[in-house]
């Protein structure tokens, strides 16, 4: 999996179905990958109009796949994936966008069934990568 991370905004609502945010998730804003603490890149499932998006296939990564990310510089960072949880759509893993620490990543989606009442899906899942050096 590789992903430029110069061209993910960094916003707090994602806007289609391939757009995807780094460090950011309403109020809580977390580290560029590769800096202190845990890079988080949001991605959408699927999207109502068009179908599958840029995350579809996250539930089929596994632990000591590789993930390389390109930096605004242009430097290719590589992490090694470790876990993948999937938690109520409510819920995050303990240390999600802290800014200290080792450096690592989380790549998180949705999951589970879709709720029509909630409009969303009943769980999101969360895959934390460590990085290779």
């Amino acid at each position: 999996m590789t992903g430029n991370v110069s061209e993910f905004p960094t916003v707090t609502a994602l806007s289609g179905p391939q757009n995807m945010a780094v460090g950011a998730d309403g109020n809580k804003l977390g580290p560029v990958p590769g800096a202190a603490g845990d890079a988080v890149i949001d991605g959408h499932l699927d999207w109502w109009t068009d179908g599958p998006a840029v995350f579809w296939k996250l539930n089929e990564i596994r632990p000591g796949a590789e993930i390389d990310i390109i930096d605004a510089g242009g430097a290719k960072l590589q992490f090694k994936v470790t876990t993948l949880n999937s938690l109520h759509r409510s819920g995050e893993p303990a240390g999600m966008f802290t800014t200290t620490g080792t450096p690592m990543l989380t790549l998180y989606t949705c999951a589970g069934v879709w709720e029509p009442f909630a409009e969303t899906y009943s769980e999101r899942l969360f895959v934390e990568a460590v990085p290779l050096r």
